[in-house]
């Protein structure tokens, strides 16, 4: 399969590695292997190509953390998906709900030990897997993970504490989605994608062999919308 490596010693665009005959990923108990249809780049993995941030001294990674695609492969014990169901995934590995957790989210996909999802296969634990809302297609429901979810946040959680259309809010929020958010937070902003018929602003798609030209889009600033690299 193909894929796009950031090598440890390697920075910038003109450091992207493109691999052509990288081994198909097997799940283990517990994982789903996803057909990858669309990735969209985030704020957050400009910082990690330019580094250090987000980065492992030694460490070659697969960039970029948000993915749409189909379920390919399913490991042992894996319950609620099947093949061929449209997915997205999750940013956090274990913010399930309320507060993050005690000891930190880590960064995500795409960063340190976690290698991300600019691929054309990946393996997922299912837990890091939701559905994707059936009003969108891949490219759409790719942009959700980080930019969407960071949006609900700073929109709609206030810490389990109840409001009204009459209450009055002070949020401190954060933008370019480095906030995030949690499982639940990306069930709920899925629910409400779908209820209300959204579809994210897409301002340009590139090809997969075509991804240092999305990051370069990116690190430009060049866009109002989401970019995205499309695998389909």
């Amino acid at each position: 399969m193909k894929r796009w490596l950031l090598p440890a010693d390697a920075a910038g665009v003109d450091g992207l590695v493109r691999e052509d005959d990288a081994p198909l990923p097997q799940p283990g108990p517990g994982e789903v292997r996803v057909r990858v249809r669309a990735v969209s780049i985030n704020f957050r993995d400009q910082l990690i190509l330019a580094g250090p941030f987000g980065r492992l001294p030694g460490r070659t990674i697969v960039p970029l953390s948000d993915l749409a695609g189909d379920v390919d492969a399913l490991g042992e014990g894996v319950e609620g998906f099947a093949l061929g169901d449209a997915v997205t995934n999750v940013h956090f590995a274990d913010w399930v709900d309320g507060t993050p957790p005690p000891d930190g989210t880590g960064l995500g996909l795409g960063a340190l030990h976690e290698d991300g999802v600019l691929a054309e296969y990946v393996v997922l634990p299912a837990a890091r897997l939701t559905p994707a809302p059936a009003n969108l297609d891949a490219a759409e429901a790719a942009t959700l993970p980080v930019a969407g979810v960071t949006a609900w946040n700073a929109l709609f959680d206030t810490d389990g504490k109840p409001f009204d259309p009459n209450s009055l809010l002070v949020k401190q929020a954060t933008i370019r989605g480095i906030s995030v958010g949690s499982h639940r937070m990306h069930r709920d902003l899925v629910g409400f994608v779908e209820a209300h018929d959204l579809h994210p602003n897409i301002d340009r798609r590139f090809a997969f062999d075509d991804a240092p030209a999305a990051y370069r889009a990116q690190v430009d600033r060049d866009v109002f919308g989401k970019i995205l690299i499309d695998l389909s």
